[in-house]
């Protein structure tokens, strides 16, 4: 058994690469694994995980790559693989440094694949331990403070294009967890006008409510688009919202230069849009330079979370170790309790056989655990003196410290 990943990140890939890979439908990620032993399937906005516990999990996943026509992907096996995962628990490999959005999306997957019985007992192990080792980087080191979401990286993009965002009008399409972190941080940059737009009107309510912003119908956006000065958009639409048409018809209804801040994976927004006159279009790849100057201000911290993933994986070591002894310890324990229940019938047999005398069924019992005894240590007398005959004297020479 062991442990391999697929991954395909920002670090290899553009979102116009990553997008096609994503599953609609998570069940059907599930259906194309349904042989392998331990399976989890992380999808976030710029990223693709697979995560495998199997016989050969490396050859399953290189199947997988050439039959998906994946071209930018990194594969890596159990050690490297256990890495990856903790720097990304504790948000170091995100594109925003730090960022707190990620512990929670890996939990959620953990927690999938748990609910569908999908982890094995170590890929169970490892997700537990990457999340404890998230939650400690963030409570003892500094690695989340400032802007560490998507959503805030967004809201400073915005301010380096049209500074002080005081008196703009700003639109947030989307009500979900991404397009709250875009809100709160609107508001926390001085912004006062933000409009709320999303499919469920109920939900643009609620979110409008906490940031005191305004919800707006999902079918009446274009008519605020108008007159925005930014429009960030954040939806989990399977599909474009914003096409080019429409933009191109607002745009002639308008008077200023427009911002759209697209950070949707699968993208909102038709890319042919940032060829038309007075409108700027960033997506998620574009917030890879703020996340640059994040990167410079927070590279004391990344030292103190680097120490807490090496004491983390240790501890995941010796989890491992405990494992597979305990896995060995169960063996001989059945293998005992086989010898015991054959010696034990043989005995009834003879004792039941006929009227035995006291000193006959002493003899049997004497017998019968002598048995037991010597066909107990048969095997194991036999490997030490293997041990020994090899040089191995030291191993052999540990089995007499149980018995001083």
């Amino acid at each position: 058994m062991g442990i391999a990943l697929l991954s395909v990140s920002h670090k290899v890939a553009n979102i116009k690469e990553i997008e096609p890979l994503l599953y609609k439908d998570i069940d059907k990620a599930f259906d194309d694994f349904s042989d392998v032993d331990g399976f989890l399937i992380l999808q976030t906005c710029h990223r693709f995980e697979i995560y495998l516990d199997d016989e050969d999990p490396l050859s399953i996943l290189k199947d997988y790559v050439r039959n998906r026509d994946i071209h930018k992907y990194e594969l890596t096996e159990e050690d490297d693989a256990i890495n990856h995962l903790m720097h990304l628990a504790c948000g170091l490999d995100s594109i925003v440094l730090g960022e707190d959005q990620i512990l929670g999306q890996v939990k959620n997957a953990y927690l999938l694949s748990m609910a569908k019985n999908r982890l094995t007992e170590r890929l169970k192990r490892v997700f537990e331990r990457a999340i404890k080792t998230g939650k400690r980087a963030r409570k003892e080191s500094k690695i989340n403070e400032g802007p560490v979401s998507i959503g805030s990286v967004a809201v400073k993009l915005a301010e380096n294009v049209l500074g002080n965002l005081d008196d703009k009008k700003i639109l947030v399409i989307g009500a979900g967890e991404t397009a709250t972190l875009v809100a709160k941080s609107l508001i926390g940059s001085g912004s006062n006008i933000v409009f709320v737009a999303n499919r469920t009107f109920k939900h643009a309510q609620m979110l409008a409510e906490e940031v005191n912003g305004i919800a707006v119908r999902f079918e009446e956006k274009e008519k605020y688009i108008v007159d925005s000065d930014l429009v960030i958009t954040a939806t989990s639409a399977p599909h474009i919202i914003l096409d080019y048409n429409t933009i191109a018809n607002l745009i002639n209804k308008r008077k200023k230069p427009l911002l759209l801040i697209d950070i949707a994976n699968p993208r909102d927004v038709d890319e042919r849009i940032a060829s038309l006159p007075n409108v700027r279009l960033y997506d998620i790849d574009s917030l890879q330079d703020v996340s640059e100057t994040n990167l410079k201000k927070r590279e004391g911290e990344i030292k103190k979370v680097e120490m807490i993933i090496k004491e983390e994986i240790c501890r995941l070591d010796e989890e491992f170790k405990e494992m597979e002894i305990n896995d060995i310890i169960a063996k001989i324990y059945l293998y005992a309790e086989e010898i015991r229940i054959k010696e034990m019938n043989t005995a009834l047999k003879m004792i039941n056989s006929n009227e035995r005398s006291n000193e006959e069924i002493d003899k049997i019992i004497d017998d019968m655990t002598r048995a037991i005894k010597n066909k107990i240590l048969a095997k194991f007398t036999e490997k030490m003196r293997d041990l020994a005959r090899k040089g191995n004297l030291d191993s052999v020479k540990i089995f007499t410290e149980v018995i001083r």
